[in-house]
């Protein structure tokens, strides 16, 4: 018997233990985000444009760690901004009224 056969007969069809590998890649075989950056952007959005990192990760479902490095890397890309606000960030979608600098 095979073996992944006798899992699935031990662990039955709906475990967790039946996920294949390679199941978290696309067909070109690049690894898919659980979380990809427009959940972020739409977080935003929902948010008024501008919110803080735990409201986002709030409302996308993540970490704060993942979602601080993926607010990051939006900010890197030039998709967002930031203002640091005291000891919190404020994250601001590029071209709202609060992301243009009056001077």
């Amino acid at each position: 018997m095979e073996l992944r056969t006798l899992l699935l007969t031990v662990m039955g069809s709906n475990s967790v233990g039946t996920t294949m590998p390679g199941a978290d890649r696309d067909d070109e075989g690049r690894y898919q985000s659980t979380y990809p950056l427009e959940d972020f952007i739409n977080a935003l959005e929902a948010e008024g444009g501008q919110a803080g990192t735990q409201d986002v990760v709030d409302r996308v479902g993540c970490s704060y760690e993942l979602g601080y490095k993926r607010l990051r890397s939006l900010e890197d890309d030039g998709q967002i901004s930031s203002q640091k606000i005291g000891n919190a960030r404020l994250w601001l979608l590029s071209g709202t009224d609060s992301d243009n600098d009056p001077n």
